[in-house]
């Protein structure tokens, strides 16, 4: 497993190209500025006052239950249909975008502590449980009011995973941006 990792990470390095960066950081961007602020709108819609557990860092199972008897059975129909359409392209969005990140600032930064490389696996870890929990929590919506024993807490825990794993990727990205550029500046000065 170790191994297969090693070869995962290195690979991503190496097609991490300074295009790639900032063709990933020009999609992000895009997608920020022109899909999300429709997908909260519609999301804020759906769930009126209620949790939305895409968006919430911590819930408790009984408060996404909570949610989907708030939403009512069209507010359900509507949170499966944006996990299927936007949430399906949005994970890679930000993988793709914190993956390059993360790897051409390590290979750019000087810095050979092996395993500071890997943190650019971190954003695919935040990506799988992203879609555990799109995954269980649409199982939760189509099915209520019948519950399915364990998936609430599954997803609450899914949800925080997806969070904790996002954030690191973003201070590893940012991290390895200002050791990169600080190599990039002393490299200039010994010249």
């Amino acid at each position: 497993m170790n191994s297969m990792l090693l070869k995962l990470s290195t690979w991503l390095m190496t097609i991490s190209k300074r295009w790639v960066v900032f063709l990933t950081l020009s999609i992000m961007v895009l997608f920020m500025i022109f899909i999300l602020p429709d997908q909260a709108n519609s999301a804020r819609i759906v769930a009126g006052d209620s949790i939305s557990p895409d968006t919430s860092f911590f819930y408790a199972p009984g408060d996404l239950l909570g949610a989907a008897e708030e939403y009512g059975a069209e507010g359900r129909t509507a949170y499966i249909h944006a996990r299927w359409t936007f949430d399906l392209f949005f994970p890679l969005v930000y993988i793709a975008f914190l993956v390059a990140g993360i790897s051409w600032f390590y290979s750019n930064s000087g810095i050979s502590t092996e395993w500071v490389g890997y943190t650019n696996l971190l954003p695919i870890a935040a990506g799988v449980f992203d879609y555990l929990e799109n995954t269980a929590a649409s199982l939760i919506m189509a099915a209520y009011p019948k519950l399915i024993a364990g998936l609430p807490l599954a997803t609450a825990i899914f949800s925080g995973m997806k969070w904790i794993l996002i954030g690191i990727s973003f201070l590893a990205y940012f991290g390895l941006a200002g050791a990169a550029l600080y190599h990039f500046i002393n490299i200039r000065f010994e010249k």
